[in-house]
């Protein structure tokens, strides 16, 4: 492979990209047993999920690419995380060369499938199903909505991504991430989660600056197809949720301002001893390399999130990056 050749390059990112965030999840989901540096009465105790946007970067426009590797949740539109032909003649600089309109096959075209119509606004109507009882009878939410609130909804009117959603645990370890082409919904949120399950292990409790919405969206969905009764998400149902302390006092539910705050008795302390804030904190850290970020398309784009991370966890634990294993 020549460094030189770009096409080469991507191939070779494209190749390694999924094994090597399988043992980037694998071994910072298990570094209580070598870090130096956690206070063990809270390392590994809580988990703490949060989007960061100032990550954005020019990506495709077209947003009907499905993943489909979590089969408890079944295809979950993710968008396309390749960056549009911004230089190019005779081309649509909204999209990459793959979904370029001419060879994209039309919506509207008879050739395909009505499933896979329905499937483009499916994000969004799942929203809308866990929150029937703040849905006014036009279809719209009402003002009795929390003001903290995510949505599947995409803006036409958006060129960028939306930064990277990230795990945390509650020692302010990165234990996965993933890039949004797309705005964060629910599904997208539990793609998220369940896809660090398949490699690593969480603790059963966690913090999310929407965790009011998304419990309320386990509760409707779980069960059906759209979020399967397994092992995995069998952990979901008993995972204990909570706002973090820096969200919290903008939620206006009833359930918000009561137990899905921190500090609610029904949780017994889980949370007393533990900064909810390590998101947000981490966040201030990585907005310093936003430039960085802007300045990679995918696949090289999440290889430097993993290797940024990767050293940003070692000194966060005080293990060396030149560590054997590590």
């Amino acid at each position: 492979m020549s460094v030189r050749d770009v096409d080469e390059c991507n191939d070779y990112f494209s190749k390694i990209q999924p094994e090597l965030y399988k043992n980037f999840v694998g071994f910072w989901t298990q570094h209580q047993r070598f870090t130096k540096r956690c206070n063990p009465t809270t390392c590994s105790k809580v988990f703490i999920v949060d989007g960061h946007q100032k990550a954005n970067r020019l990506v495709c426009q077209y947003k009907d690419v499905f993943d489909n590797s979590i089969y408890e949740l079944g295809p979950v539109q993710m968008g396309c995380l390749h960056s549009p032909l911004r230089k190019a003649r005779n081309v649509d600089h909204r999209y990459c060369q793959l979904h370029q309109p001419k060879i994209v096959t039309p919506v509207n075209d008879e050739s395909i499938p009505i499933h896979q119509i329905v499937l483009e606004n499916k994000e969004t109507t799942l929203d809308k199903l866990a929150l029937m009882e703040y849905v006014d009878k036009d279809g719209h939410y009402d003002d009795a909505l929390c003001n903290v609130f995510r949505s599947g909804i995409n803006s036409k009117l958006k060129i960028s991504s939306y930064g990277f959603l990230a795990t945390f645990l509650s020692c302010s370890v990165i234990v996965g991430f993933t890039e949004q082409p797309c705005s964060e919904g629910m599904r997208r949120v539990l793609h998220h989660i369940l896809t660090i399950l398949r490699f690593g292990q969480l603790p059963n409790a966690m913090c999310y600056d929407c965790a009011c919405t998304l419990k309320l969206f386990i509760n409707r969905h779980f069960g059906s197809n759209d979020l399967k009764s397994t092992d995995s998400t069998q952990f979901l149902t008993s995972l204990t949720m909570a706002i973090d302390r820096f969200h919290v006092k903008n939620h206006k539910r009833p359930i918000c301002k009561t137990v899905m705050r921190p500090d609610h008795p029904c949780h017994n302390d889980i949370y007393a001893s533990i900064n909810t804030q390590v998101a947000e904190q981490g966040f201030s850290y990585l907005s310093k390399f936003k430039n960085s970020f802007r300045g990679y398309s995918y696949p090289k784009s999440t290889i430097f999130f993993t290797v940024l991370f990767h050293l940003k966890n070692c000194t966060t634990t005080g293990i060396s990056s030149f560590e054997q294993a590590v």
